[in-house]
């Protein structure tokens, strides 16, 4: 009975003093809305990336400078730490941030996003290919041997119209012409927060 009569004095309360209860409601709004956009920006960059599998399984390890920072490491650190590690399934290399590329079509030329990654990335990843194939390992052992590339799914139904025969002609990034071999599967934009080509 006492909880019933603390309510109707809070109410009448409230009633009299209008200036607070209408800053009390537009504070309690503010908040609940900012705490539901927090946790959906958070939900969003914690979600498991599409075409990964297992996303739990999957850790990043970055090198820092006296226990500071997070960045990229040298080749060499990695295929030692590949070699030596025990404790991981897998290890594959994959470039932090990626880097703008000039995508270059007949006459004109547009800003494209790649990264560079080592050639079991997808593999790793548990990633499929809907056309063509990923990287063969010999594929990153001779640098500028045969360059290659992988597009996201996304970037070829956009750009290149879900064409399949763009396998059989060069796609021309930074005035060097690659061979396309594969085509990622829908959703799979490589595993930085920004997405790639």
């Amino acid at each position: 009975m006492n909880l019933i009569g603390d309510v109707r004095h809070a109410l009448r309360l409230l009633a009299r003093s209008q200036l607070f209860t209408i800053t009390a409601v537009v504070s309690l709004a503010a908040g609940l809305a900012a705490t539901s956009a927090v946790y959906g920006v958070a939900d969003a960059l914690l979600a498991p990336a599409p075409g990964v599998v297992d996303a739990g399984r999957v850790v990043d390890i970055g090198r820092g400078e006296r226990g500071q920072g997070f960045d990229n490491m040298s080749h060499p650190a990695f295929e030692y730490l590949r070699q030596h590690a025990t404790t991981l399934t897998g290890m594959a290399s994959v470039e932090f941030g990626g880097r703008p590329l000039s995508l270059t079509v007949a006459d004109s030329s547009e800003r494209v996003f790649g990264t560079l990654v080592s050639a079991n990335f997808f593999t790793v990843l548990g990633t499929q290919a809907v056309l063509g194939r990923f990287f063969r390992a010999d594929e990153d052992e001779v640098p500028g041997q045969r360059p290659v590339v992988v597009l996201t799914h996304r970037f070829w139904t956009r750009r290149l119209g879900a064409d399949p025969r763009v396998l059989e002609r060069p796609l021309r990034l930074n005035n060097r012409d690659f061979a396309v071999i594969g085509v990622a599967e829908p959703g799979f934009e490589g595993v930085a927060l920004a997405g790639t080509d």
